[in-house]
């Protein structure tokens, strides 16, 4: 760890800091007022010169600790443990803008913006799969029925709708496998389905 005469501390690869080396008083009194203590490296390393157990805490979360001295706390984000901080419910923008608030003076303009990017990828992989709930149609005697309740469902809107590989959206469609006659739709789009099916079954009494 290197510190020249304003304080500005920089890490060295692969060289662990004194305790001594960082302490707090040696921050400009402006630093720690205003609680501009992080500095975040392109290789995801960050280090903290604060005492506070809180932003400790914090930084804890989304981060491995490697070592925590009087003033000086240094951790790497990892794909596991940015996932684990997603998970509740912290996501990569409050991660970014956490950083941002507190970073160093020193790295005013200067933030990693591969660490921004690589954050919000791993966001990203973290919500491909969606768990939704749905209702199971099946048992239809013919094409013909699977095909007027699968039209109906597609043309139904529901919040955050599903789509297909094209882009385009399918309405309350979850799943539908036509050769086997299964149709699976969003359970709040259920009843309206179950309706439209007891209104028009009529039309297909013939094909029964």
């Amino acid at each position: 760890l290197c510190s020249d005469n304003n304080s500005r501390h920089i890490s060295g690869p692969g060289k662990a800091p004194n305790a001594a080396d960082t302490p707090m008083n040696d921050l400009p009194v402006s630093v720690r007022m205003t609680g501009r203590f992080i500095i975040v490296e392109s290789n995801f390393r960050l280090y903290a010169y604060t005492d506070s157990d809180l932003h400790a805490a914090l930084i804890a979360m989304f981060s491995v600790v490697i070592y925590r001295f009087p003033g000086c706390m240094c951790g790497v984000m990892t794909r596991e443990s940015v996932r684990q901080a997603l998970l509740m419910g912290i996501s990569s923008d409050k991660i970014v803008h956490y950083l941002k608030t507190h970073s160093h003076p020193d790295m005013e303009d200067l933030f990693p913006p591969n660490v921004c990017d690589q954050l919000k990828l791993w966001e990203l992989e973290t919500n491909k799969l969606a768990i939704s709930n749905g209702v199971l149609y099946s048992n239809f005697l013919s094409q013909s029925h699977f095909q007027f309740l699968f039209d109906f469902a597609q043309s139904l809107s529901i919040e955050g709708g599903s789509s297909n590989a094209s882009g385009n959206t399918i309405g309350a469609v979850l799943y539908a496998n036509p050769a086997r006659r299964l149709l699976v739709v969003h359970d709040s789009s259920h009843e309206s389905v179950k309706k439209h099916w007891k209104k028009n079954k009529k039309l297909f009494e013939s094909d029964s």
